[in-house]
């Protein structure tokens, strides 16, 4: 009688195990016993060689002749299939391993760059600490690596008058992501620069951010300005006063001219509503240089002559009734 191997297990005749290997026990001829192989932890039985053959356990034999029987075992093996949710890498690699019953496999997980380590699936010594782990493999076991990307924020503002895209807000982007912003002024404003969080080009309205990190970047948006020269042509004063303003495009300023005395407003020369009107307005859409025209006022000659013969009457009588008084 025998065994292979000699630590898989042992042999029990007619319920009494075989005390060494290889062995051997006198029996009465044509006497039946009973063979029963019994596997230690970690093996299973396997078959019969030698004068008996097959699976069968327990067996008999019929002793009508000089016996041969060797009892093979093997070791369990289990398969360790080990997988992965996300984008990384495991030590043993992904797939199907088999380990004898009982042994204890080390499993470590390396994430991919970009994503980060959250937690195993299966039966593990540590689900959700460690990237290193240990598995014992008692039966037919799964074995899972999760992983997630690596997500930062992006928050977007607007210093100024503009849109964005993405829209003003808070935005979630996996790591590593190139992120387009664009920014577009509203009507009279223009863009300057991007502020905060590293853009590629900040002088740019369209660029782009590189998300490692939680970012805040702010689009900077200034009002166009245009210059209103006020001048005059004679005497007169204006409102607002001759020179030099600044207005927001798109602005309507109302300009008034005020002749001065014994000088009357005539028009205006430059681009306004109304020329002719001393109250006026002005669409500062560009540069612009508004001139208001005075003259001197002159007075009607029929008048004068008028006003003349009036007072030569007047005199002609005063002087001929002080006459006739005095002759009195």
């Amino acid at each position: 009688m025998d065994v292979t191997p000699h630590e898989g297990g042992t042999v029990e005749v007619n319920g009494r195990p075989q005390s060494s290997y290889p062995g051997s026990r006198a029996f009465i001829e044509d006497t039946v016993i009973e063979l029963e192989a019994q596997p230690t932890a970690g093996y299973e039985f396997v078959g019969w060689s030698g004068d008996l053959a097959g699976r069968e356990n327990p067996i008999t034999i019929e002793m009508d002749s000089a016996k041969k029987v060797t009892a093979i075992f093997s070791n369990v093996i289990h398969p360790l299939l080990i997988q992965v949710n996300g984008h990384g890498s495991t030590n043993p690699a992904v797939g199907t391993h088999g380990y004898s019953k009982g042994t204890k496999v080390t499993i470590t997980a390396t994430p991919d760059s970009g994503w980060r380590f959250d937690s195993w699936s299966g039966e593990v010594a540590d689900f959700y600490l460690a990237t290193t782990t240990v598995v014992v493999v008692s039966t037919d076991k799964t074995v899972t690596a999760n992983f997630s990307q690596i997500m930062h924020s992006l928050t977007l503002d607007a210093n100024g008058n503009g849109i964005l895209s993405p829209e003003i807000g808070t935005h979630s982007y996996a790591e590593g992501s190139d992120v387009i912003i664009t920014a577009t002024p509203d009507s009279g404003w223009q863009f300057d620069s991007w502020s905060g969080g590293g853009v590629s080009f900040p002088d740019l309205a369209a660029t782009i951010t590189v998300m490692n990190s939680d970012k805040v970047v702010t689009a900077n948006f200034s009002q166009i300005m245009h210059s209103l020269t006020l001048d005059a042509h004679g005497n007169g004063i204006l409102s607002p006063e001759i020179g030099a303003h600044s207005y927001a495009e798109g602005t309507e300023v109302t300009i008034t001219a005020t002749p001065g005395s014994g000088w009357r407003f005539d028009s205006w020369s430059g681009e306004v509503a109304d020329p002719d009107l001393a109250t006026t307005t002005v669409v500062v859409s560009t540069d612009k240089t508004v001139t208001a025209n005075f003259s001197q006022a002159r007075i009607n000659a029929g008048i004068i002559g008028i006003i003349a013969g009036s007072v030569g009457a007047g005199l002609a009588t005063f002087f001929t009734t002080r006459r006739q008084k005095s002759q009195t």
